[in-house]
């Protein structure tokens, strides 16, 4: 699988719960792995730690497979601001701060931010967001 080939070039250390919480994940769910790795330092926390997020959305994985690639993204808000739910909740300060925008049609009406877990290197398990 691609996109499991691109977490083990990504995330150094792996534990063993992280591939049972991503094939049993109901919603969005983005993992904060141990040591991130062949990323720009500006994707690692202090700690070394990287989060990603396995995506379902075809577009997007549509667009990784072809990059060969992750993708480094954040959520399309200021920081502080309400997260949009659809493209027009954007603000102008974000749009005007981008090279280009991808405006899909939005499939899912009712989108929901992911949920954050941080995994240990001893699988110990900190919720960030439900």
């Amino acid at each position: 699988m691609e996109s499991e080939r691109l977490l083990n070039r990504y995330a150094k250390v792996i534990p063993e719960v992280c591939y049972d919480l991503i094939d049993f994940a109901e919603k969005p769910l983005t993992i904060i792995y141990p040591k991130g790795q062949f990323v720009a330092k500006q994707v690692l926390a202090a700690d070394g730690s990287i989060g990603v997020r396995m995506v379902k959305d075809k577009f997007c994985s549509t667009l990784i497979q072809k990059l060969k690639s992750g993708i480094t993204s954040t959520s399309a808000n200021v920081s502080g601001e309400t997260s949009p739910v659809k493209f027009e909740d954007i603000s102008d300060t974000i749009k005007n701060g981008v090279d280009y925008i991808v405006n899909l049609p939005l499939a899912n009406k009712t989108p929901i931010p992911s949920q954050i877990i941080k995994i240990g290197e001893n699988s110990e398990v900190t919720i960030i967001r439900k």
